[in-house]
């Protein structure tokens, strides 16, 4: 087999007993003795579990949502070999990246004791609940593991036999895990194979179906899209590769014209060629969406744009670069008055719902509150974290992480920076973080959810104090940063579950807004007008394209799960298949798209339900109460959690009539 299987087995169920006795005696095989140390730090419980959880309808099927890819090629990849796990009294399951089951299959002469020790649609196996396990291990491990007997930490699984294997998505990023499970004299090498061969088909079809929806996107796009865009452009693919370019990015770029000579992509975007390309050093998918950006060589403004599949992921980004006007020497400008730009402009739309988010965004800008930002991929919480930054008082930059786009081994160094030398391959002048770059301005940590325990502390540290360590170094740092996360997943319910530590989850929601989704607005006809607009200019048209009425009834009827990011999308879709008819009509939409399901109608706004907005006094005094209570009275550490001097606090104490106890 290409990935053999890590084997974690005991010869007795004495060695288990040894090692639960004294685990730092016990002779215990080094790969066992790993896995077991490790679920013990995470505080799993030998015992098994005292209480057991399983989620309901709703959070079973959010789960299954986030799968989806992986579920919808299963069925024609499992169901032939469903036979043979039946007959052989094994189950097997699919379980999402969180080790929480999402479906089961066959089972035959086991299924009754799958349901009593709770291998079950809905029950989590993570090692931090369940210790050593094949699912749970598979995770942490990486690789396709198998655990028998008393290899497995929690002693009600000793009866169990094991083998799992993770699925990883196109992109190279594990998604899903695949097990299968019987009693432990039920035990058999084929079925590790069978399972591991099962996986690889599934990760096969999902790179068939990516390839077939890359090449019909880079046929309607590279010519039309590329060729008409008047400065170089490129398509990169997920994982920074340039694949296509037109003439003028070949000129600009000599580097694209050597690669071209041979085979496969052009050039990979990153290291020393993402400097060529004049890219600059940040992630690249940080920048997707985020607004023109001058390049490092200062030739170009450089603007990012997501191209996405049916279910908003990403699918390649367009990158296309702008000349920069030269400055020129001249007598000083006329003084003339300036006019007040709204810094929440770029939030575009006339829904009541979004309004009233812009409307309370505004009074907590000038806040030194958290904000947490709750909202469905692809609403536009990354514009609306730019808006609040805009509006704040901040002078210093508006720094951005997706915490979910960097793997957890880097997320850390990512964050707060890294001495030189600090690991293989690390720099030998050191790496600077998001954090002390965001001195004196914002730090945006989206998909906060998807932070690792071991950084969720780290983090909650360094909001506790403005204080935190380079990745290898022993010195203290400080930085001042006002800090803005946000989700699409259900946080409250991670916390409930053990997933996102409570007590940081109370410091990031100082204050909530949620974005509405695009099906809940009632304004997507005016926004889609509005991203033509956007389109438009980036295409290079003279005129924008009119939406038939067809269109428009189109675009109502959408679900839109991908929301505002998706709907841009489809809209550049179908202005590249229009071309010069000047009228999208409905069958120009992407169909995959037009084939999901309705939206439903939106609700009516209950204004008396929402609740109201806030005053920046009342707001202030709201941050001043916490502080001081976060701070057990202490006035110095109160003033570090505000970012202010204790002179300001005193002073807002005497304005609200506070006294440190309170």
């Amino acid at each position: 087999m290409d990935d053999p299987y890590l084997e974690l087995a005991t010869s007795s169920r004495t060695i288990w007993e040894r090692y639960i006795s004294a685990p730092a005696k016990a002779a215990v095989p080094r790969s066992l003795k790993r896995a077991w140390d490790r679920v013990r730090r995470l505080g799993a419980d030998h015992r098994g579990l005292d209480h057991e959880s399983v989620l309901d309808l709703r959070q079973l099927r959010e789960r299954r949502e986030r799968v989806d890819e992986v579920r919808s090629v299963l069925p024609e990849i499992v169901e032939p070999a469903l036979g043979a796990f039946e007959g052989e009294d094994h189950l097997l399951v699919l379980a999402d990246r969180d080790g929480v089951i999402v479906d089961t299959w066959a089972g035959g002469g086991f299924a009754d004791t799958a349901r009593r020790v709770r291998l079950i649609a809905g029950s989590a196996w993570s090692e931090s609940l369940r210790g050593t396990n094949a699912i749970g291990t598979a995770l942490a491990e990486d690789r396709p593991v198998s655990v028998r007997g008393a290899a497995h930490f929690a002693r009600p699984h000793h009866s169990l036999s094991c083998y799992a294997t993770p699925i990883r998505d196109p992109y190279g990023e594990l998604v899903a895990v695949l097990d299968t499970t019987s009693a432990f004299e039920r035990k058999s090498p084929l079925a590790a194979v069978a399972v591991l061969s099962l996986a690889r088909a599934v990760e096969q079809a999902l790179r068939e179906r990516l390839r077939g929806e890359l090449g019909a996107l880079e046929r309607a796009l590279t010519g039309p899209i590329l060729a008409r865009f008047p400065g170089p452009a490129a398509l990169i693919d997920p994982s920074g590769r340039v694949t296509q370019a037109n003439l003028a990015a070949l000129d600009a770029f000599p580097c694209l014209r050597r690669a071209r000579r041979g085979h496969g992509p052009m050039i990979e975007v990153r290291g020393r060629s993402e400097a060529l390309l004049g890219l600059g050093g940040d992630a690249l998918r940080d920048r997707v969406g985020a607004g023109p950006r001058p390049t490092e060589d200062g030739r170009f403004e450089l603007e990012l744009e997501p191209v996405l599949d049916r279910h908003g992921r990403l699918l390649m980004i367009a990158a296309f670069f702008t000349p920069r006007a030269r400055s020129i020497v001249s007598a000083p400008p006329v003084s003339r008055p300036t006019e007040r730009v709204d810094p929440f402009a770029p939030l575009v739309g006339a829904d009541a719902q979004l309004a009233a988010v812009r409307e309370r965004a505004a009074l907590l800008a000038r806040t030194r509150l958290p904000i947490l930002l709750l909202a469905e991929t692809g609403t536009g919480k990354g514009a609306l974290a730019r808006c609040v930054h805009a509006a704040s008082d901040r002078g210093g930059p508006f720094v951005a992480i997706n915490c979910g786009a960097v793997s957890t081994q880097l997320l850390e160094s990512e964050l707060f920076g890294y001495a030189p030398g600090a690991f293989t391959g690390a720099s030998p002048q050191g790496g600077i973080g998001r954090v002390p770059l965001a001195d004196g301005g914002t730090l945006f940590l989206d998909e906060v959810a998807e932070m690792p325990p071991k950084l969720q502390i780290a983090l909650l540290r360094f909001l506790d104090d403005g204080t935190y360590r380079r990745v290898g170094d022993a010195v203290e740092r400080s930085a001042d940063v006002r800090l803005i996360c946000a989700t699409c997943r259900d946080l409250p319910g991670l916390v409930a579950d053990g997933s996102f530590r409570a007590d940081l989850y109370y410091r990031i929601q100082g204050a909530t807004l949620t974005l509405p989704p695009l099906r809940a607005r009632a304004d997507t006809l005016e926004l889609a007008e509005h991203l033509l607009g956007d389109i438009t200019r980036e295409l290079g048209l003279s005129t924008p394209p009119r939406l038939s009425p067809a269109a428009h009834a189109w675009l109502i009827e959408q679900a839109w799960p991908g929301n505002v990011r998706q709907l841009k999308s489809a809209l550049q879709f179908a202005c590249v298949l229009a071309g010069e008819e000047g009228t999208i009509e409905a069958e120009h939409f992407p169909q995959p798209v037009a084939a999901g399901p309705p939206r439903p109608a939106a609700p009516p706004i209950n204004e008396a339900a929402m609740p109201p907005p806030v005053s920046r006094d009342d707001a202030e005094q709201l941050a001043l109460k916490r502080a001081l209570e976060e701070s057990a009275g202490n006035i110095s550490r109160a003033a570090r959690i505000l970012g202010v001097a204790r002179s300001t606090v005193y002073r807002m104490m005497r304005r609200y009539g506070l006294d440190a106890a309170r």
